[in-house]
Order: structure tokens, then C-alpha cells, then sequence
């Protein structure tokens, strides 16, 4: 190996070792195939922070080509929340198995506490497959992700630095758009579903009447996936006590408050541009 390539692989590594975020957005300006490559190119434990902040159609895909025991180590020794985040992108199979397989009681406990969703709930009805953008990308860097996943239907999400979604964008409004304008630019904010949100309490919310889609985010507002009235309307649902009544309201309300104050860091954000 020559010094210069040697030298191209350490800054490669460090890259990915310090900034494993801004890694990611670089990997996540290109195809697939010329991805993996670099990813291969880092530690273990570095690539698995890489991949929790890949596009979730990219993560998903190199995901399924590791082996059980390149998962067993992540599983058993990443950061509990980087797990949580690869989490939506296994197949559901593969990440059972992966869990039952971790030795350590309480890891296995407390990992199995935060992904755990109660099936009356819309983080039970999620559809894992989204694409997730950063604000700042451009409209032409959302047009060839669209065209490497044609079947997509659903809008693209919206996210900042800290991967919380600010809003979405549907691909019918980047046609009127230039090339190269933020995709910031182009964004409608949009109403976000914590993932315990009960169904009762979503399945009747005004914004249906203008999306077929809304985004479900986990505690830090980060996408988890998408969820459609349909799906929502296709579950069972128990009936209302007056407890569940009161709760329900108070859901509500806190649901609000949690919108409101994720679109007024969004407003400060771009106030300090």
C-alpha cells in the first residue's frame, strides 16, 4: 500500500471516528454501491455510528449483508441508543434473534425497554422504510435519491443537525424548484407522532385530510418511520373508559406543546443564519 493511500485511509478512519454524523452525510451524497467501500474501511465500532446516520434505505441495505456475529458484537457492545437507532432498519426476525442473543441481562432489559411498543399504539403500525434528508441538501440530491428508490411513495422528511425532524417535503413540490436550493427552502412543517401515541388518538387528526402520511419520532424527535390512516384505521381499537378519556386529552395537549416547542428551536435555528 502506498503512503498516500495509507495516508487517505487514516484520515478516513479518524473522520469517521470524530464525526460520525457528518460522515454519514457525506456517504449519504452518493450511490450505494460507492459507499461501501468506505464504510468497510472503518472500525467496528466506528461503522456502527456511521450506519445509524446513513439514508434508512442505505442502512437497511448494508445491514442485511452482515453476519450475525458482526451484529451480536454491535448489539452487545455499541452505544445503547446508536442500537436503538439501527434498530427500525433490521428486518423484524433478524433483530429479534439479535436481541435474544444478547448475554448481558440488563443491556438486554434496557434496550428492550426503549424499542418496546404497546400494539395500541401508532409506533406499533410504522412503516421503517422513509427517506430522511438534511435541510441543507440540496433539491438535486433529493431527485437522485428519489429516482435510486422509485417505488417510494411516501413524502421526504426534513432533519437537522441533530436528526429531529423539522418538517416534510412531497416530491411533487421539487419539480417547481432549482436544482440547487436547500431542500430547507422547499419544506412544510407537519405534525409528528411520538411513537406511543395512541391509535384512537390519531386516527381521526385533521391533518389526514391533506397527507396520507405522518412521520412517528421517538422521544428526541427523530424519525422512527411513517404511519397511514389506513393502517391505523385497519387496527382494533379498544373502547374508552373515562380514565383512557382524561389521558387521552392530556396526550393531546402534551403532543402540542411538543410541536410547538420543536418549531420554535427550527425558528431560532434559521433565525441565526
Amino acid at each position: 500500500m502506498s503512503d498516500g493511500t495509507s495516508n487517505n485511509h487514516v484520515l478516513v478512519r479518524s473522520f469517521g471516528n470524530l464525526y460520525p454524523a457528518e460522515f454519514a452525510a457525506v456517504l449519504n451524497r452518493h450511490r450505494y454501491e460507492d459507499i461501501t467501500a468506505l464504510l468497510d474501511l472503518l472500525p467496528s465500532e466506528d461503522r456502527i455510528n456511521v450506519i445509524a446516520s446513513l439514508f434508512q434505505p442505505y442502512a437497511t441495505r448494508y445491514l442485511e449483508q452482515c453476519t450475525e456475529n458482526q451484529l451480536d458484537e454491535w448489539f452487545a457492545e455499541a452505544d445503547v441508543r446508536v442500537v436503538v437507532r439501527i434498530w427500525n432498519r433490521l428486518a423484524e426476525d433478524t433483530r429479534v434473534k439479535a436481541i435474544g442473543r444478547i448475554t448481558d441481562q440488563r443491556r438486554h432489559d434496557r434496550i428492550q425497554q426503549l424499542v418496546h411498543v404497546s400494539k395500541d399504539t401508532v409506533g406499533s403500525k410504522i412503516d421503517p422504510l422513509f427517506l430522511e434528508v438534511h435541510g441543507q441538501e440540496s433539491v438535486a440530491r433529493v431527485r437522485t435519491l428519489l429516482k435510486e428508490n422509485p417505488d417510494y411513495e411516501g413524502p421526504i422528511l426534513i432533519t437537522d443537525n441533530t436528526h429531529s425532524v423539522t418538517g416534510s417535503v412531497h416530491p411533487r413540490r421539487l419539480i417547481r424548484s432549482e436544482s440547487d436550493t436547500p431542500v430547507n427552502e422547499c419544506l412544510q412543517t407537519t405534525r409528528r407522532l411520538p411513537a406511543q401515541t395512541p391509535i384512537r388518538n390519531a386516527v381521526n387528526l385533521p391533518e389526514w385530510q391533506t397527507t396520507h402520511y405522518l412521520p412517528v419520532v421517538d422521544r428526541m424527535n427523530r424519525p422512527l418511520g411513517l404511519v397511514s390512516r389506513d393502517d391505523l384505521i385497519a387496527s382494533p381499537l379498544e373502547p374508552n373508559s373515562q380514565k383512557d378519556r382524561i389521558e387521552n386529552v392530556l396526550l393531546d395537549i402534551t403532543e402540542s406543546m411538543f410541536d410547538s416547542v420543536a418549531d420554535l428551536f427550527t425558528t431560532l435555528e434559521r433565525s441565526k443564519k
